[in-house]
């Protein structure tokens, strides 16, 4: 169930990271006519963790990209390194997340918690899903899976454990 928390977290940031585009994410997206374009671009999150009883760090890189005003096509990769800073030595065994790609569809904007987007995530190879994104400078948060639900399905909470960050 983890997992699956953490993976649908993973596929929402991976989701909205798609649906946004280029840019510093600072004066340009605020400039945007388009919702849309505050997402595209490149993301990243490193994070240290345990596979198999040994300390290693994962990085996911999320990459999202324009289809129109509000949606976007977005893939994402997870690497494993043999460090806890995601450097020096990558592995090249099984990866705790797969190669994921989709669409995400803005559903409706700045009405989520902290003036998040309610997005609609639909991967390649899983259901779709109710989630939030929100784009602060540099920074993109996605919904806390883990948080109740509103009436219409999306999260109540951002997840603050989980923050990608826009690459040049």
């Amino acid at each position: 169930m983890i997992r699956l928390a953490w993976l649908s977290s993973v596929a929402s940031a991976a989701v909205l990271v798609a649906a946004c585009g280029g840019g510093d994410g600072g004066t340009a997206a605020l400039i945007s006519s388009e919702p849309i374009d505050k997402y595209v671009g490149n993301w990243t999150n490193c994070r240290a963790t345990v596979v198999g009883g040994v300390n290693v760090s994962a990085l996911t890189n999320f990459t999202a990209a324009k289809i129109d005003a509000t949606h976007g096509s977005f893939t994402t990769t997870v690497s494993i390194f043999a460090t806890t800073s995601c450097d020096v030595v990558k592995l090249s065994g099984p990866t705790p997340v797969p190669l994921l790609s989709g669409n995400v569809a803005i559903d409706s904007v700045g009405t989520g918690p902290s003036g998040s987007d309610k997005i609609t995530i639909t991967p390649s190879t899983l259901p779709s899903f109710k989630d939030l994104a929100l784009v602060t400078g540099s920074q993109l948060q996605f919904g806390d899976a883990g948080s109740a639900k509103d009436a219409q399905g999306y999260p109540t909470a951002l997840d603050s454990s989980f923050i990608l960050t826009k690459q040049p």
